[in-house]
């Protein structure tokens, strides 16, 4: 039974408040590194290829980038909306869209792009496998980077766990980046592995039982009463960065 972040509508030219783009759900805190999770270490892992010290896109006129996201229970898309407000701080015009709904995209307006995506149950969003398969060569061309949002990074960033435990995990995240690979054909630049979220509140009776005992496999918190979040923004914010300042 898959499960993930909740779908969304596609949102480009978003509204924005306080210079930020408003986002269902979404809090002032956000910008805390981790929110009712663990605590981010210098040990945590991270996938970046960077390309060296390019052109600023905000220099260059007219440059866009766009950032492509499928999502279920929400964290995947504040996920997107982070890195978009990020682009657009640094003066890149960004755009977000949610592959679960069908719009053509002219991929000629954009010099970079960033997907994110969700892993449930061992695989990415059917919806985003879809989309990379069928849009790949551009990503290849806009050097599109790779957000995977699974719980598992939860477990090699929990300083709680043991060696062992996180090595297992972090293995567990390359095995599902390697399925994504191999259903895509598309062998991003530049990934990041972050963790999402436990949104108990908002799983089903048997859904909440499976990321219960999921979520007891990754050390991560079982207590269904609540909420918990665990997305380590500052690595999210760091990609963006990476993007912004990337060569053309």
């Amino acid at each position: 039974m898959n499960r993930g972040d909740d779908a969304g509508e596609i949102v480009v030219g978003e509204n924005h408040v306080g210079g930020r783009t408003a986002v269902d759900g979404d809090s002032a805190d956000r910008r805390r590194s981790i929110r009712d999770g663990f605590p981010s270490t210098s040990s945590r892992r991270r996938v970046f290829r960077p390309g060296g010290g390019g052109t600023l896109l905000a220099l260059i006129s007219g440059m866009r980038a766009a950032i492509f996201f499928a999502t279920r229970e929400g964290q995947t898309r504040r996920i997107a909306a982070r890195i978009a407000d990020d682009l657009r701080e640094r003066g890149v015009q960004a755009d977000i869209f949610d592959v679960g709904e069908p719009r053509g995209i002219d991929f000629s307006r954009y010099a970079t792009a960033c997907v994110a995506a969700s892993v449930h149950v061992g695989h990415h969003e059917r919806e985003m496998i879809a989309f990379v398969r069928k849009h790949r060569d551009e990503l290849f061309r806009l050097g599109a980077a790779f957000i995977s949002v699974t719980l598992s990074e939860a477990g090699a960033e929990n300083p709680n766990r043991t060696e062992a435990e996180r090595r297992q995990a972090a293995a567990d995240v390359q095995r599902m980046l390697d399925v994504f690979y191999t259903q895509t054909g598309w062998h991003p630049d530049r990934v990041l592995a972050v963790a999402g979220a436990l949104a108990y509140s908002q799983y089903n009776f048997i859904v909440r039982a499976i990321m219960k005992r999921i979520a007891r496999k990754a050390g991560a918190p079982t207590d269904t009463s609540r909420d918990y979040e665990f997305t380590n923004w500052t690595a999210v914010d760091r990609l963006a960065g990476e993007l912004a300042e990337r060569d053309r």
